[in-house]
This record gives C-alpha cells, sequence and structure tokens, in this order.
C-alpha cells in the first residue's frame, strides 16, 4: 500500500480504530492460512480438489508471497488462502469493523462498499477512464473484509492496515500508483513532479526489478532498455455505503489532475522523438502481492524497438537476454524542460494541443510514411493557418510558418520550401492515399517535423498567434528574438 494521500492529516486513532487495532492483533497472534486453496489459470475457478491444506502462519505466509519459502509454494496458494480464527477472535474483529465503519456499513447486507483490491463477493465493478485510471467500485460483506485485511495485517503488519482504514474513514482517498512502460531509454531517473517519475529499465533480463507483470503474451526482455513512468494515483471516495445507483461510486484521477498523454506529448517535445506507451499497469505496493488479478492493457509490442537497439543476445546456459544500444541512444532530457512544458501543455489552447497530438503522431515508430503526412499536415494547419483560412492554403501556411519559426532570411527560405513541399507530399497522401517511401521524402518528413516543433515550442512558449498579417507586416514589433 501507498502512503501521501493529498490533504493527510496525522491526527491521534479514534476509540473505535484502536478498538479495531486491538482485535487485529488478537485475531493475527492466533490467526492460520490454509494454502490448500489453489487458483487455477482461468481467472474465475478456485479449487480444492485433490490438493491437501497446508495450514502455516503469518511468518511462512509472507515468506510463500515473497518466493522465499524452502518448500517452494506457488504464491498463488498465498494470494487465495483461506483465514482460519477462532470464532470469539473472528466475531469480535466483525463487530470492530462494524462500529469503527459505521457510516458506510450497510447493515440490511451486512456488507461495505470500497475502492480496495480485494474484490467483492457482493459486487464487483472496474473502469478505465481516457486517462488511463483504472478504478473499481467493490462491495464486500464484513465476512471477506474481516479475512482480507486479516491477510493484509500478517503482509503488511497491523499499523499501516488500521492507519489506511481510519484514513479513508475520515474521506481521504485510497492511494496507489498508475504504471506503464514507455518507449524511452534513459541512462537516470526523472521526477517530473511530485508523485510524477520515470525510472529507466536495464539492458539485462538479470537486471530487471522484481514486480513487473508477468503475463503469457509478454517476454521479460521486451522490457529491456525502455522506461517505466509512474503516476500517483487516487480513488474517493475509498469507503461508501452500498446502496441502489451506486454500481460504480468511486472516481480514480491522477495526482496533479494529470493525464498519460500529456506526460508523453511534454516526454516527446523535449526529446523530439515520438514517446508511446506501450503496456500498463495499476500497483498497489504492498498489497498487489496479495491480488489474485492484475488490472492491465496495452503490450510492449506496440513500443518497437528502444531507439537504437542494434543487437542483442542470449545465454543459453542461464536463459539471461541482454541487448546492445548504438553509441548516443541514450536520451538525457531536462527536468526542468518538460516541467515547464507541462505547464504550457496544460494551459494551451485547442488548436496548439491539436498540432502537439498530430505532430507527436506523426513521429511514431510504426506510422507509414503516409499516414505520418497527414498528421503532419493537420499540425501544420493548426498551427500556421488562421482559423479562418482562405483558398490559398500552401501558400499562407508556408508564409506563416516560414516567418513564425525562421531566425532570419535564408531561414525563412529554408522554410518556406520544406512546408511547401510537405504540403504538397500530404496532399497527394490524402487524395492519391500513398507517399511512396524513398530517401528524398524521409528526409522532407523529418526536416517538415523539425520545423512544426519550432512551431509548436513558439506557440507554447508566446501563445497562438492572432494575427497573422500583423506578424508578417510588422515584424520587429511582432516576432521579436
Amino acid at each position: 500500500m501507498y502512503s501521501g494521500s493529498p490533504g493527510h492529516l496525522d491526527t491521534a486513532m479514534t476509540p473505535a480504530f484502536e478498538t479495531l487495532s486491538v482485535s487485529l492483533r488478537n485475531v493475527l497472534a492466533e490467526a492460520k492460512f490454509d494454502l490448500g486453496r489453489v487458483t487455477s489459470e482461468h481467472p474465475r475457478i478456485t479449487s480444492y480438489t485433490n490438493r491437501p491444506g497446508e495450514v502455516v502462519g503469518p511468518e511462512h505466509l509472507r515468506k510463500v508471497l515473497a518466493g522465499e519459502s524452502s518448500r517452494h509454494e506457488d504464491p498463488r496458494q498465498a494470494r487465495s488462502a483461506r483465514v482460519s480464527i477462532r470464532e470469539a477472535l473472528e466475531s469480535d474483529l466483525r463487530d470492530s469493523l462494524r462500529h469503527a465503519l459505521e457510516h458506510v456499513h450497510d447493515p440490511g447486507s451486512d456488507c461495505l462498499g470500497h475502492a480496495f483490491p480485494m474484490g467483492g463477493d457482493r459486487h464487483n465493478s472496474s473502469k478505465t477512464g481516457p486517462s488511463r485510471v483504472s478504478t473499481r467500485s467493490n462491495v464486500s460483506s464484513v465476512d471477506q473484509f474481516s479475512a482480507t485485511i486479516t491477510k493484509w495485517a500478517a503482509v503488511c503488519g497491523v499499523d499501516p492496515v488500521v492507519d489506511l482504514l481510519e484514513g479513508c474513514a475520515r474521506g481521504e482517498p485510497f492511494a496507489y500508483r498508475t504504471r506503464a512502460v514507455i518507449g524511452l531509454t534513459l541512462e537516470e531517473p526523472l521526477r517530473l513532479a511530485e508523485g510524477v517519475r520515470i525510472t529507466p529499465l536495464p539492458l539485462s533480463t538479470a537486471e530487471l526489478p522484481d514486480g513487473l507483470p508477468k503475463r503469457n503474451d509478454i517476454r521479460r526482455s521486451g522490457y529491456l532498455g525502455h522506461a517505466i513512468l509512474s503516476i500517483d494515483t487516487f480513488a474517493k471516495p475509498a469507503l461508501f455505503r452500498p446502496g441502489a445507483g451506486r454500481k460504480h461510486a468511486v472516481r480514480g484521477y491522477l495526482v496533479q489532475d494529470l493525464d498519460f498523454d500529456l506526460v508523453l506529448q511534454a516526454l516527446s517535445l523535449e526529446c523530439d522523438a515520438g514517446i508511446e506507451m506501450g503496456f500498463g499497469w495499476v500497483d498497489y505496493g504492498e498489497l498487489s502481492v496479495l491480488t489474485s488479478s492484475r488490472t492491465s492493457w496495452g503490450s510492449l509490442t506496440e513500443l518497437g524497438h528502444p531507439v537504437g537497439r542494434h543487437s542483442s543476445s542470449i545465454n543459453h546456459s542461464t536463459g539471461v537476454t541482454t541487448i546492445k544500444l548504438h553509441e548516443g541512444a541514450v536520451q538525457s532530457p531536462s527536468e526542468a524542460a518538460i516541467q515547464a512544458l507541462l505547464k504550457a501543455l496544460r494551459s494551451a489552447d485547442a488548436r496548439t494541443r491539436v498540432a502537439v497530438s498530430r505532430w507527436k503522431e506523426s513521429k511514431k515508430q510504426r506510422a507509414s510514411l503516409t499516414d505520418a503526412f497527414i498528421d503532419l499536415r493537420i499540425a501544420l494547419e493548426s498551427l500556421f493557418l488562421p482559423q479562418t483560412p482562405d483558398q490559398q492554403l500552401k501558400f499562407r501556411l508556408a508564409a506563416n510558418g516560414a516567418w513564425l519559426v525562421g531566425r532570419d532570411g535564408p531561414d525563412r527560405r529554408r522554410s518556406w520550401r520544406i512546408l511547401r513541399a510537405a504540403y504538397d507530399a500530404a496532399s497527394k497522401a490524402v487524395h492519391r492515399g500513398e507517399v511512396k517511401r524513398h530517401r528524398k521524402n524521409n528526409e522532407l518528413l523529418a526536416s517538415a517535423q523539425e520545423v512544426c516543433r519550432r512551431g509548436i515550442m513558439r506557440a507554447l512558449r508566446d501563445g497562438p498567434v492572432t494575427d497573422w498579417d500583423g506578424l508578417i507586416l510588422d515584424a520587429p514589433r511582432q516576432n521579436p528574438r
């Protein structure tokens, strides 16, 4: 579990939660966990058949989950283990929960509504919003809730679990992290804002960190050379009273109301590359080890190769895969520059945001030349044409763009030629459906993308141009350098 919820207040524990803490400690002192429960490969099937129960204490449960047990039990056994508690202690814990969470407890069904990753034996729903925020709304019986927090306490400790419940009962959101693998090769980690960080992944599978998701369609070597973008995420209300019309009561949001697209756009502009998100997942911290299924989306194949990868090798005796990068392939973006871009993008007008989005699309590794020119044309029109353009589109776009981004006469003439040629190529893509891939067109695309990026940076710095005639005819005042 993660701490650091916005607005967290350090206050003394209330009597109801002190009682809950005592009850949970008493339960944990005697609790046993039956590892005989085994979840099959099918996520909705649980089977006890033909497997003897193996009853262990909290310490051994932790070892199984960490993969440190000398008996080599499957961690799935620990995640789905049945909790065995003496009836008197179990009843006391349930009563303590009902009292501490009275305002969200439904007496009729004896259930609690929550956003925690424990599922729901009465109701369970999840959704992923447009900003890649995944949230859950679960309704669990007090029986299930008490059994689950007992396992939480066995792994995480009593105090952190009770603190989490009390904070959420006061109205604090439930904190977790949304992580995604992005197509960026870094040498050093980046901290873009409070709660937003990027961590480079190694070039060898032997050095990959623990906790990376495992899926049948993901090879561990696919992580190599990329980076993980991690954004603090919050769900609110973390606790709610079940009732009619509350099918999905919980709303999730990223720290500072960011979204992944905004961060990827800022990274792409700073690195002058189309940086994409491939595989994403929800990370609940210590509670993740007790989550039977992990919310995830996307795939690593969408990222293509890390920038500059030119070879890979496998040590067949160890199974370790290592990749090598060309010299200069590793990016070293400026944290300050990305932070400034994030701020500018959040306040940018709609046409500039369209230009950024389409420019970024044109930079995708897997984009066809035809699609890249079409996306780039839309970006250029959003940047360099007035909202009500006349019929001389190519001339106006080239002239406006050249004057806006050009540093001097020769540079403006170069930009003017590039923009006219790029507009012609994009028109062919639109009307003929194809732009042939050869060296000249590749170079033209790269040159036009560079001019477009300069225009975007100028628009983000100074705001959109509202008077193109004034800009061109009154250069000393309208086009400061």
